[in-house]
């Protein structure tokens, strides 16, 4: 009986693992099976990246690469400090992929979903257009659309927060209201995609 978490490696890679409890009797069956598509992409400016795992403990689909930055310390709306590491990229239209993951020195709670919002506004000097309430593999999160001006130029930016533990998570896509070659289905797998190990 206990607390377990289940993974399998094929030698090169690791799946993100799954937690659970068991009693004894018990058994807990972790499937792993490999998954194929094939892709006609048409547009030569989307390269193809599916499901791709980073070490920042999150896994998504993306249709560029994101890069991760550097490590960079933040301060909380309360004054705490935290780290914060963004993995980004831009496509050829200007629109923007990030996925932000944010360490803090305390357990995250639902209501830090909030306030990362809100932080995120004031970064941007934006206005909160709309707000649900989601979950990200099985984990409370907000779901938020955002309208902020760059210069004369309106910008709006989905975003989707969560947390595990004292790991925050935030996945955000921009595009200028001016762009027309915005993939939204890219856009709409990009939110559906992601989950936190």
């Amino acid at each position: 009986p206990g607390a377990y978490t289940a993974s399998a490696t094929n030698g090169s890679q690791t799946t993100g693992g799954q937690s659970f409890d068991i009693a004894y009797g018990e058994t807990f069956n972790y499937r792993v099976w490999n998954q194929s598509t094939q892709l006609n992409n048409t547009n030569p400016y989307l390269r193809a990246v599916s499901l791709r795992e980073y070490n920042g403990g999150f896994t998504v689909d993306v249709p560029v690469t994101l890069t991760q930055g550097a490590t960079t310390p933040g301060t909380t709306n309360n004054g705490i400090a935290y780290t914060q590491t963004i993995y980004s990229a831009a496509m050829p239209n200007t629109d923007i992929y990030m996925v932000a993951v944010g360490n803090y020195p305390f357990a995250l709670v639902v209501a830090d979903n909030n306030n990362g919002i809100e932080g995120f506004r004031a970064a941007v000097k934006g206005t909160v257009v709309s707000q649900e309430v989601v979950t990200v593999s099985g984990q409370p999160a907000l779901a938020a659309v955002i309208s902020a001006m760059d210069g004369k130029e309106e910008i709006r930016f989905g975003v989707l927060l969560t947390f595990r533990g004292n790991t925050g998570y935030i996945f955000a896509f921009a595009s200028y209201l001016n762009v027309t070659t915005t993939d939204v289905a890219a856009m709409k797998q990009f939110f559906n995609s992601a989950s936190i190990n």
